[in-house]
């Protein structure tokens, strides 16, 4: 009884050992070697890991086993806004139709001046697939810059004749000035007074 008691958790033990192995964040090369990391982008057939020592390490996607290839395969497929998407283009792409975002309730009292650089992730056509903030002066400003953004339309980004999946940067500078309150303003309108 002891000998299988033993043996089934030295089985079990294997069983995760072997998983811990084949987890996401470890790809097999076809010559044997493995890489420890988290992928950071697949392009084509180019597959950018950042391994856990901090480098980086690039590879043809044929270089890896068939159980790596599908987990590649599958985090490209869950990851739409990380794969195959270009930072460099033979044509950059072209706002067609877009609206600017409108500053809060809040700032629109007083003298203000801000900023928010929004990122896209466009698809083949022009259309955003994804937008995030990559930096804002003002967390109020966040939500209307992404939500305007969401709507834009573009001509794709073309590399070699194709258009292709695409990342750019939308920087948005906010600024409200309003007017200079005259003597009058001080009187609500039709209201008698004398100079």
């Amino acid at each position: 009884m002891k000998y299988h008691l033993l043996l089934n958790l030295s089985l079990i033990g294997a069983g995760i050992a072997g998983s811990i192995q084949l987890s996401a964040d470890s790809y097999k090369l076809s010559d044997g070697t493995r890489i420890e990391g988290e992928i950071h982008r697949a392009i084509g057939e180019s597959i950018t890991i950042v391994a856990s020592d901090g480098s980086k390490v690039i590879r043809d996607i044929d270089d890896f086993d068939a159980q790596s290839k599908t987990s590649i395969n599958d985090w490209k497929n869950a990851h739409p806004e990380k794969a195959d998407v270009y930072t460099k283009w033979d044509t950059q792409p072209i706002i067609v139709s877009s609206k600017l975002p409108e500053l809060p309730e809040q700032f629109l009292e007083s003298k203000f001046k801000g900023s928010a650089s929004i990122e896209l992730i466009l698809d083949e056509s022009g259309l955003v697939l994804h937008a995030s903030v990559r930096d804002a002066s003002h967390e109020e400003l966040e939500e209307p810059s992404i939500k305007a953004t969401k709507n834009w339309k573009f001509e794709p980004a073309m590399v070699d004749g194709n258009p292709v999946k695409s990342k750019l940067r939308i920087p948005f500078q906010f600024k409200n000035t309003p007017p200079e309150k005259t003597f009058r303003d001080h009187f609500k309108p039709n209201t008698p007074f004398a100079l």
